[in-house]
């Protein structure tokens, strides 16, 4: 069965989601570079970095990703997720109802 595949020339979207600068979401503390450890906390009010809260993959109702770090059995959301990248807030708060109806198309 042929299948016609076309890489490259499809037009970018503005998803609701991209990297950002490491911050404490709780506080708005600035938070270390790169990647969080999984027992990393804020050094403003001691929360957690390493959660869904602060991953670009979170949107709230779950993971983008499908990720089953989301819900662990022991710790916290996303503590030991690999594909934790920091978000990026402006982004999301950006959006309107017809921007989120416009992606779903």
């Amino acid at each position: 069965m042929p299948t016609n595949w076309d890489f490259g020339d499809e037009p970018t979207l503005d998803l609701p989601f991209a990297a950002g600068d490491a911050y404490c979401h709780h506080c708005g503390a600035p938070a270390p570079e790169g990647v969080p450890g999984p027992h990393d906390r804020c050094v403003s009010c001691r929360q957690h970095l390493h959660v869904c809260r602060n991953c670009m993959f979170d949107h709230g109702l779950g993971c983008l990703l499908l990720s089953p770090y989301r819900s662990p059995l022991v710790g916290l959301s996303g503590q030991d997720c690999p594909t934790f990248v920091w978000r990026d807030d402006d982004v999301a708060a950006s959006l309107d109802v017809q921007d989120l109806a416009h992606l779903r198309e």
